[in-house]
């Protein structure tokens, strides 16, 4: 036994071994973890912004892939929402994309049309949301739903509203570097 129970011998300079690999392992996480910063800084290592322009042209070509195979797909009601919102995703992606090409200095002010249509696009997802929310409270309050109903509604909810969180604000950082 390492530590010399049951009348055994003792484990040799057990403590300093475990204060040596706490030393090594603080020294190497933690000291070099905090240095890499700086080092950075001081090499002048910086994002090219590559990876995010990989990622535009990607999104670009997904969401095109998808507007079509939607058009592909038989007309019902849930099909035309999903081409709807795709093909908005579609053109949210292209203004990003086509905002990279544009330099910052030569960026022209930001259309109020744009502006007012980002606007409502986001009232009428909060509102929504929050209609949402409101009726699952009332739901569960009243005794339709239990508690396992409640909190699996209420996580697609979490996921849709971040799903549009993450569009919109997409399409403001787009609209405002357009």
């Amino acid at each position: 036994m390492p530590t010399g129970g049951e009348g055994g011998a003792a484990f040799p300079y057990r403590d300093l071994i475990v204060v040596t690999a706490f030393g090594v392992v603080l020294g190497t996480l933690v000291l070099q973890g905090l240095t890499l910063r700086p080092l950075m800084l001081r090499l002048r290592i910086e994002d090219d912004g590559m990876v995010e322009r990989e990622v535009r042209a990607a999104r670009v070509a997904t969401l095109r892939a998808a507007v079509e195979a939607a058009n592909i797909c038989p007309g019902a009601e849930a099909a035309a929402l999903v081409r709807y919102r795709y093909a908005f995703q579609l053109r949210r992606a292209e203004t990003e994309v086509a905002s990279d090409s544009v330099e910052a200095n030569d960026a022209p002010l930001e259309d109020p049309a744009i502006s007012d249509s980002r606007d409502v696009d986001i009232a009428v997802v909060r509102t929504a949301t929050d209609a949402q929310r409101r009726q699952l409270v009332a739901l569960r309050a009243n005794g339709t739903i239990g508690d396992a109903a409640f909190q699996r509604v209420e996580e697609e909810l979490d996921w849709a509203e971040l799903d549009w969180a993450q569009l919109l604000r997409t399409s403001q950082q787009a609209d405002g570097q357009a």
